[in-house]
C-alpha cells in the first residue's frame, strides 16, 4: 500500500515547523510515535528512539533514489535532533509505502521516498519569513490553571528557492536555502527532589531515615571525621554528623541541577540540484544537501520538561552532507535503465555543558531518576 503527496499538496497544506515527513501521518495506517516526531507505519515503531527494546521494523528513507537512513538509529539521517533534513520547498513529491515492497528499498516496516525539485525553462522562485513568538500568544490553559507561567518560545523560519534554465531545453538548476533560529528554555523539574521547608522533614524521614526535626548542616561543608566512626556506623546511624553532612551535600547537588536552562538552536540547510538532458534518450541529475545544526543545551530537543539535571543538557551539533547522481537511459518505449550513485555523511556530536568539568555522569534512580555530571557523545 502506498500514498504519494505531490508538490501542490505540500504548498497548500499548513505545516508547523516545515518538516515534510510530518505529512506522512496523513497517509493510511500511520500515526505519530512518541514525542520525537517519529511516525509509526503499519503499527511498527518509527525508529530506535521510539523507546522500545529493539530496532526491528523501523522506517527506511530515500531521497532522489539514494539511501537517507541512519543505519545506527533506524531513522532519517540527522534524526530528530535537527528540524528537518531537507527544506519543505526543496521537495517535489514523496511517497509513503508500507511493507511488503520491493527489497531494493531496504528492510524497514515503512518506506518514505522523496524527490527533490528541478528547474524548468522558466525562472521561478519564492521567499518566506515566519515568526512564532510566545509573546504574542496566550498561556496554555492547563499551565494557567496550575499557576505555571507562560513558557518562552521564539521561533524564526526564513529562506527561499530559485530555479530556471542554464541552457534552455538542455540544462536546468534549482537551489533551496532554509534556516531556523529558535530560543526555548527548558524547565528541569523533578518533583521528588524539589524540597521545601514545609515538606523537608517528611522527605528526609521517608528517603534517608533522618528523625523529624533534625537540622541538616550547611551544604558543601567539610565532613566531620570522628576517629571511632566506620562506614557501617555512618550508614546505621542517621543522626551521625558524617551521614547528615553527606545527605546535605547530596541534596544541594541535586537541587542545584533543577531550574530553567537556556536552550537555543540554529539550523540551516541548502539543497542545490542540476538536471541535464544529454539526448532524447538520456537524462542526468546531480543533487546535493548540506545541513548544519548548532544547539547549546539542545541535546533534548522535543520534551518541554526534562527530568535530567541541567548539567547533562549537553550542547548538540549535527553536520550532514548528501550527494546523489542519477542517469536514466531509455532503450525503447518499454525498456529503460536507471543508475544511481550517492555518498552521505552524518555527524551527530554532543559536547559537555561545562557546568561539571571532569565529573562523570551519575544517574540516580531514587527517589526519582535524575542525572549529575556532563555527557559527551557522538554518532
Amino acid at each position: 500500500m502506498a500514498a504519494t503527496l505531490e508538490r501542490s499538496l505540500l504548498e497548500e497544506l499548513p505545516l508547523n515547523g516545515r518538516k515534510y515527513t510530518d505529512f506522512a501521518a496523513l497517509t493510511p495506517n500511520t500515526s505519530y510515535d512518541g514525542d520525537t516526531g517519529l511516525v509509526s507505519l503499519a503499527g511498527q515503531q518509527g525508529g530506535e528512539d521510539s523507546g522500545y527494546a529493539n530496532g526491528n521494523g523501523s522506517s527506511a528513507f530515500t531521497v532522489d533514489g539514494s539511501n537517507a537512513t541512519s543505519n545506527y538509529f533506524a531513522d532519517i539521517i540527522g534524526r530528530y535532533r535537527i528540524p528537518y533534513l531537507y527544506g519543505e520547498d526543496a521537495i517535489q513529491e514523496f511517497q509513503v509505502s508500507e511493507s511488503p515492497y520491493s527489497a531494493i528499498y531496504g528492510g524497514g516496516a515503512g518506506f518514505v521516498n522523496a524527490v527533490t525539485r528541478s528547474g524548468s525553462n522558466a525562472f521561478h522562485g519564492s521567499a518566506f519569513y515566519y515568526n512564532r513568538n510566545s509573546a504574542t500568544g496566550a498561556n496554555d490553559a492547563l499551565d494557567k490553571a496550575a499557576g505555571f507561567p507562560k513558557p518562552q518560545d521564539d521561533l524564526q523560519q526564513f529562506g527561499g528557492g530559485l530555479g530556471g534554465p542554464i541552457v534552455r531545453n538542455r540544462l536546468w538548476f534549482f537551489v533551496d536555502y532554509e534556516q531556523q533560529l529558535r530560543s526555548n528554555p527548558i524547565a528541569v523539574i523533578n518533583s521528588a527532589l524539589a524540597t521545601s521547608p514545609s515538606n523537608l522533614d517528611t522527605f528526609l524521614s521517608a528517603n534517608f531515615g533522618i528523625p523529624s526535626g533534625t537540622t541538616l548542616p550547611a551544604p558543601n561543608g567539610p565532613l566531620p571525621v570522628p576517629g571511632s566512626d566506620t562506614d557501617s556506623d555512618v550508614l546505621a546511624d542517621p543522626t551521625n554528623p558524617v551521614y547528615l553532612q553527606q545527605v546535605s551535600n547530596t541534596l544541594n547537588a541535586l537541587n542545584s541541577n533543577l531550574g530553567t536552562k537556556a536552550r537555543k538552536r540554529n539550523d540551516w540547510v541548502i539543497t542545490p540540484r542540476l538536471d541535464y538532458q544529454a539526448s532524447s534518450r538520456d537524462g542526468l541529475f546531480l543533487s546535493f544537501n548540506a545541513n548544519r545544526f548548532n544547539s547549546p543545551g539542545g541535546v533534548i530537543t522535543d520534551p518541554t520538561v526534562g527530568n535530567y539535571g541541567m548539567q547533562t543538557l549537553a550542547n548538540a551539533f549535527v553536520h550532514t552532507f548528501q550527494a546523489s547522481l542519477g542517469w536514466t537511459h531509455t532503450f525503447s518505449s518499454t525498456l529503460l535503465n536507471e543508475f544511481h550513485a550517492s555518498s552521505s555523511d552524518d555527524n551527530q556530536i554532543s559536547t559537555p555543558t561545562g557546568l561539571a568539568p571532569n565529573t562523570p555522569t551519575i544517574i540516580l534512580d531514587s527517589p526519582d531518576e535524575i542525572s549529575q555530571g556532563s555527557k559527551l557523545g557522538g554518532g
